[in-house]
């Protein structure tokens, strides 16, 4: 697979975990996922699937991605950078980063961080 087919294979993959539904949870995170949130809070896998199970919490929030870019920093292992822009949560802008690791055939996310940006103050 070409660097150009990984990257918008990994794209499609990030736009549909903002979708945040139970089943692209389940197979596009790693069971070995952890996270460092623009809050500053740890989440794992599990604590992920739960809080969307308990809350009902779907749908992506119009979380718009830019300067999305991937790195392959080995044979199965990507790292994908991308800004996200939230206009239903004050516009609060994201740098991201996430590592993708392709475990039996398949890419999954086994790191994401996002750092906050900005925010607008209203």
């Amino acid at each position: 697979m070409s660097a150009q087919n990984i990257s918008c294979l990994l794209y499609q993959a990030e736009q549909q975990l903002l979708q945040r539904q139970l089943s692209d949870f389940e197979t596009l995170l790693a069971d070995d996922f952890i996270e460092y949130g623009t809050s500053g809070q740890i989440y794992h896998k599990q604590l992920l699937m739960d809080s969307l199970t308990n809350q009902n919490q779907k749908g992506d929030a119009g979380i718009v991605i830019s300067q999305f870019h991937c790195v392959q920093l080995s044979t199965d292992l990507v790292q994908a950078t991308y800004q996200t822009k939230e206009p239903l949560n004050k516009n609060r802008v994201a740098n991201r980063s996430s590592l993708w690791r392709r475990y039996q055939g398949q890419w999954q996310m086994c790191f994401h961080q996002g750092t906050l940006v900005s925010q607008d103050q209203e």
